[in-house]
């Protein structure tokens, strides 16, 4: 199929969507403008993960996670060291579970599930809520917890982990919202988020959001698409638990959404991933110490040769 076909069935799908048996309509959203509030104070937490081989069949997991405080500037940094760890289809349950009761303190659900790169993500997810559980102790009412991605995007959130931090989150009237870079919601086979965001130019709102699903009750998410700036390039999927008006908490993660790198985009999150991200040099210089080591016992790991190819001449 060449590129002018693709755009041309595209173009011509179908524009109905649903979100958790709710149907949105793209002929109807009610778009709603708000504005920046300065000096809000707000935590963002964020971790990453990587995963090297270095030889095939070996798996080592690579974790960090931590959080950010702001007040008008960055007030505290607490980051996580790399966690390594050797993860094989023979011990990634074990690792998971364990970390799952250190966490929650009661035993984690069966998981089928053994392939080492996706349960490294679900151990990647677990931190994160570590620290996004640390975070909440310093916040006070009316302040907010930024949370990358989805509250409840996909199958690596425990449900678990949504209920106590609605619950405690609510005891301490914080508000907690998800920010989505990437959302994967579509409108028949197009993404959802460009699309309401090319529909709200009609409003003339600089700033707006639109609720486009959620159960509407006090401690689960409402999701929104917002865009936080009239100069940013993108909206993004928004998911709010709050008791506080959505107007007010989307102003206050507007007023940290006009730094000049990430315009749009608020900043605090930003600063986080590039603190825990670990880069590839990273991964592989995980491998290589390892091979060095496994050399010094005698144990010989040859590189992937699969990768070695890849790499070409």
């Amino acid at each position: 199929m060449q590129i002018s076909e693709i755009i041309e069935e595209l173009y011509s799908a179908s524009k109905e969507a649903w979100l958790w048996s709710e149907r949105i309509e793209m002929d109807d959203l009610d778009f709603q403008g708000f504005e920046p509030i300065k000096g809000c104070r707000m935590a963002a937490v964020d971790g990453s993960s990587g995963i090297a081989e270095p030889s095939g069949g070996l798996y080592m997991g690579l974790i960090r996670a931590g959080y950010v405080i702001y007040g008008e500037e960055r007030e505290k940094k607490v980051i996580s060291p790399i966690d390594v760890f050797r993860m094989g289809f023979d011990n990634s349950r074990e690792i998971y579970e364990s970390r799952y009761e250190d966490i929650f303190g009661e035993e984690a659900p069966t998981i089928v599930e053994a392939e080492p790169k996706y349960m490294l993500q679900r151990v990647r997810t677990l931190e994160e809520y570590r620290y996004i559980s640390r975070a909440l102790e310093e916040l006070e009412d009316g302040d907010i917890l930024l949370v990358d991605g989805a509250l409840r995007g996909d199958l690596h959130t425990p449900e678990i982990a949504i209920k106590t931090l609605s619950e405690r989150a609510q005891d301490r009237r914080v508000s907690v919202v998800g920010i989505s870079k990437n959302s994967g919601l579509v409108v028949g086979v197009l993404p959802m988020v460009p699309m309401i965001d090319s529909e709200a130019e009609r409003s003339g709102l600089p700033r707006w959001f639109v609720r486009i699903g959620g159960p509407g009750s006090t401690g689960k998410e409402d999701i929104y698409v917002v865009r936080y700036s009239p100069l940013g390039e993108n909206a993004f999927r928004t998911d709010v638990i709050s008791l506080e008006k959505v107007e007010n908490v989307l102003g206050k993660i507007a007023g940290y959404c006009d730094d000049v790198a990430y315009l749009g985009y608020p900043y605090p999150l930003a600063d986080i991933h590039n603190e825990v991200i670990i880069r590839r040099g990273t991964v592989e210089d995980i491998s290589w110490k390892f091979k060095l080591g496994a050399m010094n016992k005698g144990m010989n790991y040859p590189e992937n040769f699969h990768r070695k190819l890849d790499g070409g001449v």
